[in-house]
């Protein structure tokens, strides 16, 4: 048991290490320009896996993108395209159609990098922020009209006064109406000074009236320093939502819910998703289209180590041989699984040896045959544009070895999947059908 227990974790690290060889050994082989190329590929080949972006004549057989040469073509997309004659040209007329595709389509509206569609945006997105907007607004005018209500302003009169008359006795040894009248400027003076409270010259500290005035000023002074603090500028006559959305702090906060570093633009308020839609998701969807534009446009050394896109450029890569090769090793695993269970099904009347032999000589057989059937995505003409470039930079056996890997899988794929469906009841190892990813 131990012994084993080596052997499968050393086979593990070893598989591992020998897949992750490869991929390095494809990666370095990668020009500047070529990991620019695989950064818009990688953009590319989820959109075309969930039907968003169609490959113009590529032919999926009966099954559509559903089907096992459908799903293995996908996978092995990024890769064969790399190396399609004059892909440069291709990439730069189909990338703005990615970029836009990607931000709107297969993602949910709000995630970060996702827009989705108009309709989704305004749901998700802009109705959120304009009742954020108008939570806030209610909030800071609820606030003023607390402050300055009259109930409020009787309470604070109410309580300014008797601390008055409280500090008169205190001080001067008499009540605020017969205080002598050469203390009169000296009371007012303090009560400027220690609450705020401007009187008018030749105030008698008797005069109630007077103060209960000088006492609201005061309130409506601060509750209108407080608001102007929120609005970041002097409170207008008429401080309607309208007025209070057009604001730079308002703007602000919505260029930053919108993740939009460009302090210039401004947005209207409007309710509806036609006007949503005109004046806020074309515009949003443009800057966001414009900006990763800018991005993959940059200069093909910054994709390759030490630039300024090298993770990018580095992950991309990644994506585009990854599924080539994890592919591969999976038909090889399955493969030389099948053959060793084949040969200790048939050692009651041969060899082990024998037995495995044959089993070798059955899966050669049948990987030569496969070769013969028509295939409709062997036989599209994207495909075979994409399969001679490969020869013309690769090697016949590269591409041969695409060609194979996706033949193989129309016979391994449906054989799995009825052994997932029938003996395994139906597992799904975590992942959703399409339609109810859509349906999300």
């Amino acid at each position: 048991t131990v012994l084993g227990s080596f052997h499968f974790i050393f086979s593990f690290v070893l598989m591992y290490q020998i897949q992750e060889s490869i991929v390095r050994s494809l990666i370095d082989r990668l020009s500047d320009e070529e990991r620019k190329q695989a950064v818009v590929l990688a953009i590319a080949a989820p959109q075309i896996a969930s039907g968003d972006v169609d490959i113009a004549n590529q032919k999926y057989g009966d099954g559509g993108m559903d089907s096992a040469s459908a799903k293995s073509f996908v996978a092995l997309f990024p890769a064969l395209a790399l190396y399609k004659e004059n892909i440069d040209k291709d990439i730069e007329k189909l990338t703005p159609l990615f970029v836009k595709s990607q931000l709107t389509r297969s993602c949910e509206a709000g995630e970060e990098g996702c827009i989705g569609d108009s309709q989704a945006f305004h749901n998700n997105v802009w109705a959120k922020i304009v009742e954020e907007s108008q939570n806030k607004y209610n909030a800071m005018v609820e606030s003023y009209q607390s402050e300055t209500s009259s109930s409020s302003i009787k309470k604070q009169q109410s309580k300014a006064w008797k601390r008055h008359v409280s500090a008169v006795r205190s001080k001067t040894g008499y009540d605020p109406d017969n205080v002598p009248e050469y203390m009169h400027d000296k009371i007012r003076a303090r009560l400027k000074k220690d609450h705020g409270l401007i009187l008018p010259y030749g105030w008698n500290p008797s005069d109630r009236s007077s103060f209960n005035t000088a006492v609201s000023n005061k309130i409506y002074r601060q509750a209108d320093k407080s608001l102007s603090r929120q609005l970041g500028r002097s409170i207008p006559t008429n401080l309607s939502f309208e007025w209070f959305f057009k604001q730079k702090g308002t703007q602000q906060h919505i260029r930053e819910t919108l993740n939009i570093t460009n302090n210039k633009m401004t947005f209207p308020l409007v309710y509806i998703h036609e006007e949503s839609e005109k004046y806020i998701y074309n515009r949003v969807l443009e800057y966001f289209v414009d900006k990763e534009l800018s991005r993959l446009n940059s200069d093909a050394k910054e994709f390759a180590p030490e630039g300024k896109h090298e993770e990018l450029g580095e992950s991309a890569a990644k994506r585009v041989f990854v599924p080539a090769v994890a592919l591969f090793f999976s038909l090889l695993g399955g493969l030389g699984h099948f053959m060793k269970s084949g040969a200790l099904i048939m050692e009651s009347w041969v060899t082990l040896w024998t037995g495995f032999v044959r089993m070798l000589i059955g899966v050669i057989v049948v990987s030569v045959i496969m070769f013969i059937f028509s295939n409709p995505v062997i036989e599209s003409k994207p495909y075979q544009i994409l399969s001679e470039g490969i020869k013309e930079k690769n090697g016949t056996t590269l591409a041969l070895g695409a060609e194979w890997i996706i033949r193989m899988e129309s016979i391994i794929y449906p054989f799995n999947n009825w052994l997932r469906m029938n003996v395994l009841q139906g597992l799904n190892f975590g992942a959703m059908p399409r339609e109810v990813v859509s349906d999300k």
